[in-house]
């Protein structure tokens, strides 16, 4: 099936809302602030070779990314300042920080936990740590049948998961492509593919599920920080930044030559 590039059922209001937003519908409840005010959201993510940083309160207010490799650790500061600056915002006027919070590259979900704890920690404000794999699954919110965000996670497995709107048919989690392509045939909607784990593996799945795939515009399967700000407005859990982890699902390559696995 051909390429799903996102946009909503409904009429013009979605359209409008796609090309404005990038695709991420204003959720319907928001997380109050003091004085019942709604929380204005800083949102990183640097789980990959792209980095991202997005504003976000009751809709979009701003976004950048980057793709230049893994070179977070020199980009994602003078991003967030950048931002900000032509956002307005001060760093004091935030209310919470949102972050990818695994799975992903080791050294760039350390980088996007570390800086985001820094800014918490000084702001004194609460931090929500994303599962990766949920805030990918933003980038099909609206497609009518079952979303598979995917991450490549090399050596014939992939970092992966199935939902049907908010309720997920296949936890997060690292599996091989078989037993995901397995589980997808079982179901009789469409799939729609994203994240770079679909780009891989495209030949394989297309294969397997035939019409029944769908996959994403190449841009769409580039994790926006937007994503992970509706996401964590969804998931609702904002905590101290010291109760702040990350879930990398397997153990590193390092520690697999360590231990000789």
């Amino acid at each position: 099936m051909a390429g799903w590039r996102g946009g909503y059922p409904g009429g013009a209001q979605h359209k409008d809302r796609d090309r404005k937003g990038g695709g991420v519908p204003p959720p319907r409840q928001h997380p109050r602030g003091k004085g019942g005010r709604t929380l204005k959201i800083l949102a990183l993510d640097a789980s990959a070779k792209s980095c991202a940083a997005a504003l976000y309160e009751e809709k979009l207010l701003g976004e950048m990314y980057l793709d230049l490799g893994l070179t977070h650790s020199e980009k994602l500061l003078p991003m967030i300042d950048a931002l900000l600056e032509v956002t307005d915002t001060e760093k004091a006027s935030l209310s919470a920080l949102a972050v990818t919070a695994g799975p992903g590259s080791f050294t760039g979900l350390r980088i996007g936990m570390a800086t985001a704890q820094g800014l918490c920690r000084a702001l004194s404000i609460p931090i929500a740590p994303v599962p990766t794999l949920l805030a990918l699954k933003e980038g099909g919110s609206g497609f009518p049948g079952v979303v598979c965000p995917m991450m490549d996670a090399r050596r014939g497995e992939v970092y992966t998961a199935l939902y049907r709107g908010e309720e997920a048919l296949l936890p997060g989690g690292p599996r091989p492509l078989t037993e995901l392509l397995s589980a997808a045939e079982t179901l009789s909607s469409p799939v729609f593919f994203l994240g770079d784990g679909a780009a891989v593996h495209r030949e394989a799945i297309a294969s397997t599920l035939g019409d029944r795939a769908v996959f994403a515009a190449a841009e769409r399967n580039l994790l926006r920080a937007s994503w992970v700000a509706v996401a964590a407005v969804k998931q609702g859990r904002f905590v101290p930044e010291a109760q702040a982890s990350i879930d990398y699902m397997r153990v590193s390559q390092a520690e697999r030559l360590r231990h000789g696995t």
